[in-house]
């Protein structure tokens, strides 16, 4: 998976995530790129329930969201 790619599954999980947290009656700050990095370097060490839910939301396999989160984290 490309750098691009991990951008993009972090914008996802942000667009979903706005979705749900934004009403539109009052400041809402979000930073889905940090959240991003941070559960995709915790899903490998989930159990598998918690592991399918983090891959689910990370767009990714734990293993490679790991990979990946460590390479937004360098560039960051």
């Amino acid at each position: 998976m490309s750098r691009a790619e991990a951008v993009r599954a972090a914008n996802a999980l942000g667009a979903r995530w706005a979705g749900e947290a934004v009403d539109g009656n009052g400041g809402t700050v979000l930073m889905p790129a940090g959240l991003w990095s941070l559960l995709g370097l915790l899903a490998p060490a989930g159990s598998g329930p918690v592991r399918a839910e983090l891959a689910e939301a990370l767009g990714l396999a734990p293993a490679s969201a790991a990979d990946r989160a460590r390479d937004l984290l360098r560039e960051a």
